[in-house]
């Protein structure tokens, strides 16, 4: 109902239910993801040397990538 009063009976209404429904279990997939990716994984990028922001997009977001796709399912 607050779609239709901010946007009308437009697309742009059907767009933002759609999105507004879909992010939160993107969101959640891709949390449970990331906790259960195999910890050997981390191990290895800190021995390489990868810390922080660079092991999060390199290494833990690619391992959660399958949750993350069963989530926009």
């Amino acid at each position: 109902p607050l779609a239709l009063v901010w946007f009308g009976q437009t697309e742009g209404a059907m767009l933002f239910v759609v999105i507004m429904g879909t992010v939160w279990s993107v969101i959640i997939a891709t949390d449970h993801g990331a906790r259960n990716s195999p910890p050997i994984f981390a191990r290895a990028a800190r021995t390489m040397g990868s810390e922080g922001f660079h092991k999060w997009t390199r290494v833990i977001l690619p391992a959660s990538l399958p949750f993350l796709v069963s989530g926009m399912k």
